[in-house]
C-alpha cells in the first residue's frame, strides 16, 4: 500500500467517524427511505421464495407435470433469475436505478398475471421465468440502496434489509398453504398475491430515492448546521 492509498483510507475513515456521531443508527431505521427499501425487500423476497418452495408442487399439482419434468422446469425462475442480477450489475451506470426497480416489479406483477391465463404449460414457465428475471433485476439496486443511503451504517441497513428478506422466506410458505387450503388448491390466487406484491414493491419505489438521500448526507456531513437540519429532515 502506497503513500496516497494510506492517505485515501485515511480520510475515509475520518468521515465515517463524523458521520456516525451525528445519529443514532437506530433513528437511521426509522426513516422513510430505510422503511421504503425494508418494505420492497420484503415483497421482493416473497414472490421469490415461491421458486424454491411451491413452485415443484404447483408443476405437479398445479400444471399436471411429472417429477422429472417438474424438476426441470422449476430451474427456470432461478436461471432466469440469475440472469437478470447479472444484467442489473452489468447496467451503463448512466441508466436511473430507480426507473429500472420500478419497471422491474411492474413487469414482474404483469408477467405474473399474463401467465395464470397461459394454459400450455413451456410458455407459461417461460413467462413465470421472465417474470424472475424482471424482479431480479432489483437485487443489486437493492443492495446498492443500503450503501447509499446507509453510509456509514451500510451494514446495519444491509443487515436489517436481510432480515426482512428471511421474515418474508417464513411468511410466504405459510401464507402459500393456507390460501391452498382455502381456495380448494387455486393456485392463480397464490399466484395473484405474488403480483400484488411485486405491484407493491414496485410503488416503493415510486418514493425511494437512494441517490438524494446520498446526497442529502453528504451535505449534511458538509456543515454542522446542515447535519442539524438533515438529522431532523425526515420523521
Amino acid at each position: 500500500m502506497n503513500a496516497a492509498e494510506r492517505k485515501l483510507l485515511e480520510s475515509s475513515r475520518v468521515l465515517t467517524r463524523e458521520e456516525r456521531g451525528q445519529r443514532h443508527w437506530t433513528s437511521l431505521l426509522l426513516t422513510r427511505q430505510v422503511l421504503l427499501l425494508f418494505v420492497q425487500y420484503f415483497f421482493l423476497s416473497y414472490v421469490w421464495c415461491f421458486y424454491i418452495t411451491w413452485l415443484p408442487t404447483y408443476l405437479r399439482e398445479g400444471r399436471g407435470q411429472s417429477l422429472e419434468r417438474a424438476a426441470a422446469l422449476a430451474v427456470l425462475p432461478l436461471l432466469f433469475g440469475g440472469f437478470g442480477s447479472l444484467a442489473s450489475g452489468l447496467a451503463p451506470a448512466r441508466l436511473p436505478r430507480r426507473a429500472i426497480a420500478f419497471c422491474g416489479f411492474l413487469s414482474t406483477a404483469i408477467l405474473l398475471v399474463v401467465l395464470t391465463h397461459i394454459q400450455s404449460v413451456v410458455p407459461a414457465m417461460v413467462a413465470m421465468g421472465l417474470a424472475s428475471f424482471a424482479s431480479d433485476l432489483t437485487m443489486p439496486i437493492s443492495w446498492d440502496a443500503c450503501v447509499e443511503i446507509g453510509g456509514a451504517y451500510t451494514a446495519t441497513v444491509a443487515a436489517a434489509m436481510n432480515m426482512m428478506g428471511n421474515l418474508a422466506g417464513f411468511v410466504a410458505p405459510v401464507v402459500g398453504g393456507v390460501i391452498l387450503e382455502k381456495s380448494g388448491g387455486n393456485w392463480n390466487i397464490l399466484i395473484d398475491t405474488m403480483a400484488a406484491a411485486a405491484t407493491v414493491s414496485a410503488a416503493c419505489w415510486l418514493t425511494l430515492d437512494p441517490e438524494s438521500a446520498r446526497k442529502q448526507r453528504e451535505r449534511a456531513m458538509a456543515t454542522p448546521a446542515a447535519a442539524a437540519v438533515a438529522n431532523g429532515l425526515e420523521p
